[in-house]
């Protein structure tokens, strides 16, 4: 991958992980609207379906190989359900939290889970050991998260 398109994809998932914060505080604010987060969760989710489906025709995506995803492993479609929990805590914590703080804890998680993933190879990844310098990363992330929600 060239320099340039590897620019381009650490700036779109940069952008990416910006809409997160306005994703917690939108959907806290919906479930108040709602009268309870788990309605927020369902709105979200199927807001996000009637998204996709327009722009799936208009990037002309072929359809679904489901033969090919019902004969894969059933851990598969466990995605779906990390969503609905990361979603739904979104709901619960970033009111409470708030969301800054709610967010560097997502972000310690990810890292550490992103690490054992790696680590043991899990959910079809290749394995990528954990380094002592992925450790120090680590440990500035957690270091960073117990600085900023210290009150």
């Amino acid at each position: 991958m060239g320099q340039a398109a590897q620019l381009f994809f650490l700036l779109l998932s940069a952008f990416a992980g910006a809409v997160v914060p306005y994703q917690a505080s939108a959907n806290g604010q919906l479930g108040r609207a709602l009268g309870h987060p788990l309605w927020a969760t369902l709105v979200s989710l199927m807001v996000g379906v009637l998204a996709l489906v327009p722009l799936l025709t208009l990037a002309g995506v072929p359809a679904p190989q489901w033969s090919k995803a019902f004969a894969a492993p059933g851990w598969i479609w466990f995605g779906g359900i990390a969503g609905l929990v990361y979603v739904s805590t979104a709901l619960f914590m970033a009111p409470r939290l708030g969301v800054s703080t709610f967010i560097l804890a997502v972000v310690l998680g990810q890292v550490l889970g992103a690490m054992l993933m790696d680590h043991f190879g899990l959910a079809g990844l290749e394995v990528q050991p954990v380094t002592v310098r992925k450790l120090i990363g680590a440990a500035c992330v957690l270091v960073g998260f117990i600085v900023y929600s210290k009150h």
